[in-house]
């Protein structure tokens, strides 16, 4: 039996234009899950439509998109990484351990490891915060991206100047929804609680958030179009017959 063979062609601005159309799509359904939560009385359906697809639920639907997103970004990297093996290596072990760091996100994304761990440590150590600091776990957050952001600066520097400007939009985006976002919703909490106000605050969190991250995305593979890095699969065993695959990135 003859080996199976296959081109795959992928576009860096379809792709971003799906995931965007994605995540917009997902923050209207979460308005309506916003405006679902709070209305009185309660439709039948609400509850479940705010648990499928409100963002300050844990594992549903915007969880799912987001850890897709994020696992797509460490695949990437991985891919560059394997790539551009034959450079420097401490650029290959910025790549990888890059590519490590968005698995990991990844996987918060979807299990809110670091949800559970703050629960946790709140039995055993008293943080607390107040104004826009109200969540106090954002000042380490801010020191790590900072102390990230120093020792990955040179990296940065040495990039494409096209890519490098694509990595800070994102970077910007998505920390300033992470963090900036995050210090203003405790802001909120502190002064009114848990509120509709406080809900939207938090729509537009998720939203800097997804579109940093698909940002993201289309730079990395705007970088391996630059970089003409071809991707290509084989499977192979014992029994035949082999698979192969080829990524291609248009110009």
């Amino acid at each position: 039996m003859k080996s199976l063979d296959t081109d795959l062609t992928v576009s860096p601005s379809k792709v971003a234009i799906g995931l965007a159309a994605a995540a917009v799509l997902l923050t209207g359904l979460n308005l309506i899950a916003v405006i679902l939560d709070y209305s009185t009385p309660r439709v039948f359906f609400a509850t479940e439509f705010v648990n499928l697809f409100s963002t300050r639920r844990e594992m549903n639907i915007p969880t799912w998109y987001s850890s897709f997103a994020l696992l797509l970004c460490s695949l990437l990297l991985a891919i560059i990484a394997f790539g551009e093996r034959k450079q420097a290596g401490r650029r290959l072990l910025q790549w990888s351990f890059l590519s490590l760091i968005f698995l990991y996100i990844a996987v918060d994304e979807g299990a809110a490891i670091h949800e559970r761990l703050s629960q946790a440590a709140s039995h055993v150590i008293s943080l607390r915060g107040t104004g826009l600091f109200n969540y106090a776990w954002v000042v380490p957050a801010g020191l790590l991206v900072v102390l990230l952001g120093l020792a990955y600066l040179r990296f940065l520097l040495g990039l494409p100047t096209r890519t490098r400007n694509l990595f800070v939009l994102a970077g910007v985006t998505y920390i300033g929804g992470a963090l900036g976002s995050e210090m203003v919703s405790g802001l909120r909490s502190e002064v009114f609680g848990a509120d509709i106000g406080y809900e939207m605050i938090s729509t537009v969190e998720e939203l800097l958030e997804m579109s940093g991250v698909v940002i993201f995305v289309y730079a990395l593979l705007d970088y391996m179009r630059i970089r003409a890095l071809a991707v290509h699969l084989r499977v192979t065993g014992r029994a035949k017959p082999q698979v192969e695959a080829r990524l291609h990135l248009p110009g």
